[in-house]
């Protein structure tokens, strides 16, 4: 396990779920497709595949190379990177979320002090170097994209649903050897750290179990969902798109502020 929680106890519930994160399989590999058994929250907006080999059935006329086994992520980053991995020494970690918010903060320096950065979907770094940095090692996506934003970049895919099928496409037509998918189970496992509550966890909970998987130490930037819905605040400091009617209620966005500040309280992570 990366981080022991110290300060403030966490719940028993919670406690029970962080226990379990250390078994989880992060990254989709060839052998899951092999086996013969229901996904725990398959048939869920969390996922939609109802078991393994649904999954398995909607890609089956793709030729998809997976990996023989789940990789070790920092090693992939590593790969990316150039770099020698340090598989013994685990990273301290930046997850930069994509808040308007960052506009008001200069907190690119802090951000490129760590060793692993998570960022998402179309969080991008030109032009914005004082707010986010200039650092990026690992891009999630909430939908099935696979290309980098940046260059050594690992892409993790959130594939939810029948959406693989194009995520499969879009790998193969490019040759992207960065990309891959997060082990649906994962998503599971995620969605356990807010009881089950919304329709799925939010792409920023993903990144930040993630990191308290991976991480020695997770420092968490530009998570202010209160702004996003606001008609008066930019939604993302790049860009002022704004979330589709309904979204507020897909994702249990309060009960995950709650769960940020009670590991933020176990010293599990510091909120930016």
């Amino acid at each position: 396990m990366s981080l022991t929680p110290s300060g403030p106890s966490l719940p028993p519930d919670l406690w029970s779920t962080f226990a379990q994160l250390a078994r989880q399989r992060l990254i989709l590999a060839e052998p899951r497709l092999h086996e013969r058994r229901h996904i725990s929250c398959g048939g869920s907006g969390t996922v939609g595949f109802r078991s393994w080999q649904e999954l398995a059935r909607s890609i089956q006329e793709f030729d998809v190379r997976w990996p023989s086994e789940e990789p070790d992520l920092r090693a992939l980053v590593a790969r990316a990177q150039n770099t020698v991995p340090e598989l013994e020494r685990r990273p301290s970690c930046a997850v930069v979320g994509n808040s308007g918010r960052l506009l008001q903060h200069e907190h690119g320096a802090e951000i490129d002090k760590r060793d692993l950065v998570i960022r998402f979907n179309w969080g991008k770094t030109d032009g914005y170097e004082k707010h986010v940095g200039t650092k990026s090692h690992v891009r999630i996506y909430n939908g099935p994209y696979v290309s980098q934003k940046q260059p050594g970049e690992i892409t993790l895919a959130e594939i939810r649903d029948p959406a693989l099928r194009e995520w499969v496409r879009k790998r193969n037509r490019e040759e992207a050897e960065h990309a891959f998918a997060f082990d649906p189970e994962f998503l599971c496992h995620v969605w356990d750290w807010v009881g089950r509550s919304g329709e799925k966890p939010s792409t920023g909970l993903v990144g930040v179990v993630l990191a308290l998987n991976i991480c020695a130490s997770v420092d968490v930037f530009g998570f202010h969902y209160e702004d996003y819905f606001d008609p008066n605040i930019q939604p993302h400091y790049y860009d002022w798109e704004r979330p589709k009617v309904g979204r507020e209620k897909a994702h249990p966005f309060e009960r995950e502020y709650q769960l940020y500040q009670q590991l933020e309280s176990a010293r599990m992570l510091q909120m930016h």
